[in-house]
């Protein structure tokens, strides 16, 4: 999925280093506010979406990789955001969100 999304960025003339990182820097900050909105919605206590985003951003491996180039961002983004979908699921009982979920678990 990771080379798809560059080489999409690439078509239109964009240096694919470039590309890489600021589509690195967008999926980690993405991954970092839904992973605080996640304990914000689903859970009775606030401070921990506070305390989530903090330990997802200094966490020396999603530090590691929201850094560099690799393609485990966009796969860390797309596994929290199937989960955030599934929770939803849990709670309202939707088809829509199971369904979508197992599409973003399925990339």
């Amino acid at each position: 999925m990771y080379p798809l999304l560059l080489s999409g960025l690439g078509v239109w003339g964009i240096d694919l280093v470039d590309a890489a990182r600021w589509c690195n820097i967008i999926l980690g900050v993405a991954t970092v506010f839904l992973t605080g909105f996640i304990f914000l919605r689903f859970s009775r206590y606030p401070v921990t979406a506070i305390l989530a985003s903090i330990l997802t951003i200094f966490f020396p491996t999603t530090l590691e990789m929201f850094t560099s180039s690799m393609s485990e961002v966009l796969f860390l983004f797309l596994l929290i955001f199937s989960c955030f979908l599934l929770l939803q699921y849990f709670q309202k009982s939707t088809t829509r969100s199971l369904l979508i979920a197992a599409f973003f678990c399925g990339l």
